[in-house]
């Protein structure tokens, strides 16, 4: 399996998270359906579906930087938030009301949280 680069990410015009999103909200339609309900499916379903994704620390701490090195982390830091920060806005642009940014990493590191943390997160927002 060949692992997808940040490069890569940040050049492709691909909306995976709306796409793995837009699979469930199907399923979701599809059980409504089963259940007898029958009118406006879709925002029913879009309404009962969240999606969540990693943080951009969180990411970070999981991952081999065999590229940017440690005197541009930062650089790193600030690919991760844009590729983080297309994915929320292609959710948002069909519909997802529930976007959830998963970040533990901020509660083992508090003092990365406290410097530049938080406001990562919020940049991943940004837009929205």
């Amino acid at each position: 399996m060949k692992a997808v680069s940040i490069t890569a990410k940040l050049e492709s015009k691909a909306e995976w998270a709306f796409k793995e999103w837009d699979q469930i909200v199907k399923s979701v339609q599809k059980w409504l359906k089963s259940q007898g309900e029958t009118e406006d499916l879709e925002a029913k379903a879009k309404s009962r579906v969240k999606y969540t994704l990693p943080g951009p620390m969180t990411i970070l701490d999981c991952t081999v930087d065999q590229f940017y090195g440690e005197d541009s982390k930062q650089d790193l830091i600030d690919d991760l938030i844009k590729v983080i920060n297309t994915e929320i806005l292609s959710l948002a642009k069909h519909g997802c009301k529930v976007i959830q940014l998963d970040e533990p990493v901020l509660m083992r590191y508090p003092e990365q949280a406290i410097a530049y943390g938080i406001k990562d997160v919020q940049r991943c927002f940004e837009g929205v």
